[in-house]
């Protein structure tokens, strides 16, 4: 009788919870619009766009004296 021992299987993966998962991950990146930054990109990129105007206006200023 020469019987082999099997060694022990790796956990297999399981799909179901994988999927879950994903549908959890789905689910958060779908509220991305109400943090303002996703929202509100385009205000914010405009009021940084007025701030760096006004410190290009200030140095015009006193380069100009």
């Amino acid at each position: 009788m020469n019987a082999q021992v099997q060694p022990p299987q790796a956990p297999q993966p399981d799909f179901t919870e994988l999927a879950q998962c994903f549908e959890h991950a789905a689910c958060q990146i779908s509220r991305f619009s109400n943090i303002s930054a996703f929202n509100q990109g385009d205000v914010i990129i405009t009021q940084l766009q007025n701030i760096t105007q006004a410190i290009g206006d200030l140095e015009a200023r006193f380069d100009a004296r």
